[in-house]
């Protein structure tokens, strides 16, 4: 994204457990609207687009074509991912591949993807002050968020499928 703003992006069901309100309720919180947006793409409930009416900033996309994700990840600036708990997350190698800054919580597979404060940030599950914190640190800092997303670019590329095919092979031929 080249824009003024810099652009987050919420990808996935719009539920509680995928901290949803958490991260609601720190973007009115902070009046990020005036220099960031927030894109919200997934299925929601009605609750959850009850709560996102009339919210500054917010642009709720709706469930989009598996198609059309390329293409609006690549005008996001970073991912947030504030889940309560999480299988591998997916979406947060998806969102680094397309050169996303990620903020997600040690409640996914952040952890083992990303290193902190290099790809992204990682936030204790529920830490409202520290997701606050850090969005506040990619809009003020475009630089820094322009940089961390070509780390995470970078680092993305270590988890293709040839790369894990790799990673097997060395393992095969070690036995």
């Amino acid at each position: 994204n080249d824009g003024d703003k810099v652009r987050f992006l919420y990808l996935g069901s719009l539920v509680p457990a995928k901290g949803l309100p958490l991260l609601l309720d720190v973007w009115r919180e902070n009046e990020f609207n005036e220099r960031a947006e927030l894109w919200m793409i997934g299925s929601a409930t009605n609750f959850a687009l009850k709560q996102m009416e009339n919210v500054k900033g917010i642009k709720y996309k709706g469930k989009v074509p598996r198609a059309h994700l390329p293409t609006l990840l690549r005008q996001c600036d970073c991912l947030i991912f504030p889940s309560f708990f999480e299988g591998f997350g997916q979406v947060i190698l998806e969102a680094m591949a397309a050169g996303l800054t990620v903020i997600t919580t040690d409640a996914t597979a952040g952890p083992d993807i990303i290193e902190h404060e290099k790809e992204g940030f990682l936030i204790s599950v529920g830490d409202r002050k520290q997701l606050s914190s850090y969005m506040d640190v990619l809009i003020r800092d475009r630089s820094l968020t322009k940089n961390m997303g070509k780390l995470s670019k970078e680092k993305a590329r270590s988890f293709s499928w040839n790369a894990y095919g790799d990673r097997w092979k060395k393992i095969l031929l070690s036995i």
